[in-house]
């Protein structure tokens, strides 16, 4: 498949809105109600991403992979970590693909071309939380991060665990 990656731009709110709630709806099904999924709204999404693309900085990126259509397939946000920053400083704080497109190596490129923009911009090593029950969690292990620990989100009756890279120079070594 063709794709490119590119730094998300306030034009792409709602194409990253959308890929975000179909992600949801696809990967959750079975771990998050279904009376959850069934609210997640498009306008309200939409309005989110605005607000975050707004106000650009090195402290915190979006990066969108769109395909030979130039339509959003993937993402992946963050930026400075929203936790201990005294261990990790820098998150990813989402990171989703299209079910149709996945375990096609767009997200291993997308997750290097973060961690260097990070790199970059001053950030040395990143963390990421995710559902312990998603299925995609095995591709941050393949990716050479080292779980930490886990936690219970209490808004979704679910639980996260962590994984970190102590240097995401090395994770951009492990992608490659």
């Amino acid at each position: 498949m063709e794709y490119q990656i590119r730094k998300a731009v306030l034009d792409d709110a709602k194409g990253i809105a959308k890929v975000h709630i179909n992600s949801w709806k696809s990967t959750y099904k079975g771990i998050i109600s279904d009376e959850f999924l069934s609210k997640m709204n498009i306008e309200r999404g939409i309005e989110r991403w605005k607000g975050r693309l707004k106000n650009p900085s090195e402290k915190y990126q979006v990066l969108i992979a769109v395909d030979d259509q130039q339509q959003i397939i993937g993402f992946i946000d963050g930026g400075q970590n929203r936790g201990e920053k005294d261990k990790y400083d820098a998150e990813v704080y989402s990171f989703y693909l299209l079910e149709e497109v996945q375990k096609q190596k767009i997200g291993s490129e997308m997750l290097r071309r973060f961690a260097e923009e990070l790199r970059s911009n001053g950030f040395f090593n990143m963390i990421v939380w995710v559902l312990k029950d998603n299925p995609a969690r095995t591709f941050y292990e393949k990716m050479g991060g080292k779980y930490l620990e886990a936690k219970c989100l209490e808004e979704l009756s679910v639980e996260e665990v962590s994984y970190g890279w102590k240097d995401i120079r090395e994770l951009t070594k492990e992608i490659s």
